[in-house]
Protein backbone atom coordinates (compact mmCIF):
# COMPACT_ATOMS: atom_id res chain seq x y z
CA UNK A 1 0.00 0.00 0.00
CA UNK A 2 1.40 3.15 -0.51
CA UNK A 3 1.07 6.13 1.27
CA UNK A 4 1.02 9.94 0.76
CA UNK A 5 1.29 11.82 3.53
CA UNK A 6 -1.00 14.19 4.70
CA UNK A 7 1.16 17.55 5.25
CA UNK A 8 2.16 16.90 1.18
CA UNK A 9 -1.57 16.67 0.10
CA UNK A 10 -2.28 19.89 2.11
CA UNK A 11 1.29 21.79 0.64
CA UNK A 12 -0.07 20.68 -2.87
CA UNK A 13 -4.04 22.26 -2.37
CA UNK A 14 -2.32 25.20 -0.65
CA UNK A 15 0.39 25.93 -3.78
CA UNK A 16 -2.38 25.50 -6.37
CA UNK A 17 -4.21 28.14 -5.06
CA UNK A 18 -2.08 30.60 -3.47
CA UNK A 19 -0.07 30.80 -6.65
CA UNK A 20 -2.86 31.51 -9.09
CA UNK A 21 -2.39 35.46 -9.26
CA UNK A 22 -6.13 35.61 -10.71
CA UNK A 23 -7.45 34.02 -7.91
CA UNK A 24 -5.26 35.63 -5.17
CA UNK A 25 -6.41 39.35 -6.93
CA UNK A 26 -9.77 38.51 -6.29
CA UNK A 27 -9.58 37.35 -2.87
CA UNK A 28 -9.39 40.11 0.24
CA UNK A 29 -6.04 39.46 1.35
CA UNK A 30 -4.07 38.14 -1.59
CA UNK A 31 -2.90 34.35 -0.23
CA UNK A 32 -3.40 35.09 3.72
CA UNK A 33 -7.10 34.43 2.42
CA UNK A 34 -6.26 30.69 1.23
CA UNK A 35 -7.01 28.74 4.09
CA UNK A 36 -7.77 25.55 5.39
CA UNK A 37 -11.31 24.43 7.52
CA UNK A 38 -11.46 28.24 8.59
CA UNK A 39 -11.16 31.83 8.55
CA UNK A 40 -10.66 34.58 10.73
CA UNK A 41 -12.88 37.71 10.87
CA UNK A 42 -9.24 39.51 9.33
CA UNK A 43 -9.48 37.93 6.17
CA UNK A 44 -11.82 39.96 4.72
CA UNK A 45 -15.30 39.27 3.08
CA UNK A 46 -14.03 37.53 0.05
CA UNK A 47 -11.59 34.23 0.52
CA UNK A 48 -11.51 30.66 -0.03
CA UNK A 49 -11.53 27.71 3.23
CA UNK A 50 -10.32 23.81 1.56
CA UNK A 51 -10.28 20.41 3.23
CA UNK A 52 -9.78 17.26 2.11
CA UNK A 53 -10.75 13.95 2.62
CA UNK A 54 -8.97 10.34 2.05
CA UNK A 55 -11.50 7.94 0.39
CA UNK A 56 -10.84 3.82 1.56
CA UNK A 57 -12.01 2.74 -2.16
CA UNK A 58 -10.42 3.97 -5.20
CA UNK A 59 -12.48 3.90 -8.44
CA UNK A 60 -12.40 5.19 -11.86
CA UNK A 61 -13.94 8.60 -10.96
CA UNK A 62 -11.36 9.36 -7.38
CA UNK A 63 -7.81 7.75 -8.53
CA UNK A 64 -5.85 8.85 -5.85
CA UNK A 65 -8.28 8.47 -3.44
CA UNK A 66 -8.62 12.33 -1.95
CA UNK A 67 -11.57 14.76 -2.37
CA UNK A 68 -11.31 18.14 -2.16
CA UNK A 69 -13.47 20.82 -0.77
CA UNK A 70 -13.68 24.46 -1.56
CA UNK A 71 -15.72 26.91 -0.23
CA UNK A 72 -15.31 30.23 -2.21
CA UNK A 73 -17.01 32.76 -0.20
CA UNK A 74 -17.84 36.44 -1.18
CA UNK A 75 -20.01 39.81 0.20
CA UNK A 76 -22.49 38.11 -2.88
CA UNK A 77 -23.44 35.75 -4.69
CA UNK A 78 -21.67 37.44 -7.94
CA UNK A 79 -18.14 37.64 -6.02
CA UNK A 80 -18.38 34.16 -4.52
CA UNK A 81 -19.02 32.93 -7.86
CA UNK A 82 -16.20 34.75 -9.10
CA UNK A 83 -13.74 33.72 -7.20
CA UNK A 84 -15.03 29.67 -7.58
CA UNK A 85 -14.52 30.35 -11.12
CA UNK A 86 -10.87 31.43 -10.35
CA UNK A 87 -10.44 28.28 -8.01
CA UNK A 88 -11.68 25.80 -10.76
CA UNK A 89 -8.91 27.83 -13.58
CA UNK A 90 -6.39 27.67 -10.43
CA UNK A 91 -6.60 23.99 -10.62
CA UNK A 92 -6.61 23.82 -13.94
CA UNK A 93 -3.36 25.22 -14.70
CA UNK A 94 -1.39 22.79 -11.59
CA UNK A 95 0.80 20.33 -12.25
CA UNK A 96 -1.03 18.38 -10.06
CA UNK A 97 -4.14 16.98 -11.77
CA UNK A 98 -7.97 17.98 -10.25
CA UNK A 99 -10.96 16.42 -11.94
CA UNK A 100 -14.18 18.69 -11.29
CA UNK A 101 -16.70 16.70 -9.52
CA UNK A 102 -19.83 19.38 -8.74
CA UNK A 103 -20.42 22.74 -7.32
CA UNK A 104 -23.02 24.42 -5.41
CA UNK A 105 -24.17 28.06 -4.00
CA UNK A 106 -24.75 28.30 -0.80
CA UNK A 107 -26.54 31.01 1.47
CA UNK A 108 -26.51 30.43 5.35
CA UNK A 109 -27.20 32.65 8.04
CA UNK A 110 -26.18 36.61 8.71
CA UNK A 111 -26.43 36.73 4.95
CA UNK A 112 -23.44 34.57 4.25
CA UNK A 113 -22.68 33.17 0.37
CA UNK A 114 -20.11 30.64 -0.40
CA UNK A 115 -19.96 28.62 -3.74
CA UNK A 116 -18.45 24.91 -2.76
CA UNK A 117 -16.70 23.16 -5.13
CA UNK A 118 -15.76 19.07 -5.53
CA UNK A 119 -12.24 18.45 -6.92
CA UNK A 120 -10.67 14.91 -6.54
CA UNK A 121 -7.05 15.05 -6.76
CA UNK A 122 -5.28 12.65 -9.04
CA UNK A 123 -1.60 11.64 -9.20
Amino acid sequence: MSFTSLTSIRQKIHSDLTSYTPLTNLLSNGMQSVRMLVAENSVGTTFVTYLFKHKSVATKANLANYEIIVNSWGSDDMSSLQVADQVYKAFANATNYYEYMSAETVFIDQFQIYTQQIFNLKS
